[in-house]
């Protein structure tokens, strides 16, 4: 933001901004999944999937909504709509997600 004020090309938003997932919301806290899931779940999946080199390689490196047919982002008429009214559901935490920074914690300042 402090960029597009000195470059003269801040815009205001104008749509509420939605955060997180447009896919089904992750039922886990461990770090491990979190990061790597999209990777497997997704993009390996798609890549799987493909039957040319190219189609291959494109989605590896396109978006996440390209598909053979598809332009390299997608289809904006693909992302599904989102209830900016929906209230948050927040998983409660497992006694390892407790336990895990105070573990990483005393490991590190011995």
């Amino acid at each position: 933001m402090v960029f597009d004020r000195i470059f003269g090309t801040y815009q205001a938003e104008e749509e509420k901004i939605v955060f997180g997932t447009t896919e089904k919301p992750y039922e886990t806290f461990d770090t491990i999944t979190l990061h790597f899931y999209y990777y497997y779940d997704s993009v390996w999946k798609k890549f799987k999937s493909m039957n040319s080199f190219g189609d291959k390689m494109k989605a590896l490196f396109y978006g996440p909504g390209w598909a053979p047919g598809k332009p390299r982002t997608g289809l904006l008429s693909d992302i599904p709509p989102v209830d900016i009214h929906a209230p948050i559901e927040l998983l409660s935490l497992q006694w390892v997600s407790i336990l895990s920074p105070i573990i990483h914690w005393s490991v590190i300042h011995r």
